[in-house]
């Protein structure tokens, strides 16, 4: 699916791709946004979120942009990835209370954000 976020740059969007596990996103279920590592793409991914997407939850995988099936410039590390995330995905008509799986990465983004996510 393609998801049309707020860009760094005000007044655009970027538009991103994230699959969903092959289930169609919910809100009303609990979320869980997987985030790939630098230089990977969102089909890391594939076992847990098609295990976690039929077990109750919705799912967004997420390619970041310039990887895999995003489009925009890319981003090259793991600080401009942790840099990118904040105010992505925390509208409420998007999700209540999602959990986050990542690689390496998390602690940039846990300094970032750390009132957005709970750990799972």
């Amino acid at each position: 699916m393609r998801l049309n976020v707020n860009s760094a740059a005000k007044d655009k969007k970027e538009v991103i791709f994230a699959t969903t596990g092959g289930k169609e996103f919910n809100p009303e279920l609990p979320a869980i946004i997987f985030l790939h590592c630098a230089g990977a793409d969102h089909s890391i991914w594939y076992l847990q979120t098609r295990y976690f997407a039929y077990h109750g939850y919705s799912i967004l995988a997420v390619d970041f942009p310039g990887h895999g099936r995003s489009e925009g410039e890319l981003i090259k590390s793991i600080e401009e990835m942790a840099d990118w995330i904040p105010g992505k995905f925390s509208a409420p008509q998007v999700l209540n209370r999602p959990h986050l799986w990542d690689i390496r990465w998390e602690p940039w983004l846990l300094w970032s954000v750390p009132l957005v996510f709970q750990k799972m």
